[in-house]
């Protein structure tokens, strides 16, 4: 995928090789972006001197995580109406970051519907800590070829997308697909950023 941005996932301390190590030689190597699952992880890369942006795949769900991640540059993934309604109630909070919407296309586990992530990026995009909105999903089966389901993932989110997306705002930095499987093997999932985890390592 020459020339996407890359969001280097570091997650279970990078499947167990050391998370620290790993982010500060991903960083160095010019990596833009490290994903981590859960908001501790993050913060726990910031408290170990890791400056590069990180994205918390898993979400956050109270306030002061919020302003946690607006205060460290660590950008949030939401993908639950209870987590959103939740930090849309938020009270005003100094500072932005990035916020990205997870669709559910397919992998049945998480993820908004199509209609709920309409409803909620008017919404998310009138907040002020939400300095830019992405979207991202999850193929359920990239890493088998063969199979129809990644086709079918990848239809209903470029329609949602050019549904819910002005053309002009369709940016590689708003939009993400391809997992590692996706990487190797689906070269149409390279819409955006993408996600190289076990492959890494």
């Amino acid at each position: 995928a020459p020339g996407n941005p890359i969001m280097a996932v570091v997650k279970a301390d990078a499947y167990g090789h050391g998370a620290e190590t790993v982010a500060a030689t991903l960083s160095e190597a010019g990596v833009s972006n490290l994903a981590v699952a859960r908001f501790s992880e993050a913060i726990a890369l910031r408290e170990a001197g890791i400056t590069t942006p990180i994205t918390g795949m898993e979400g956050i769900y109270t306030v002061d995580d919020l302003k946690q991640a607006v205060a460290s540059n660590i950008h949030v993934v939401l993908h639950d109406p209870i987590q959103i309604e939740t930090l849309l109630a938020a009270p005003p909070i100094v500072g932005q970051t990035k916020i990205w919407l997870k669709l559910e296309t397919g992998m049945n586990r998480l993820g908004l519907l199509p209609h709920e992530a309409s409803h909620y990026t008017a919404l998310i995009r009138n907040i002020a800590w939400c300095r830019e909105l992405g979207y991202m999903t999850h193929m359920a089966s990239a890493d088998e070829p063969d199979k129809t389901s990644t086709q079918l993932q990848l239809r209903r989110f470029n329609e949602f997308i050019h549904t819910a997306m002005p053309r002009e705002s369709h940016t590689s930095d708003l939009l993400s697909t391809a997992n590692s499987a996706c990487i190797c093997a689906w070269p149409e999932a390279h819409n955006g950023w993408v996600r190289p985890g076990i492959m890494l390592y």
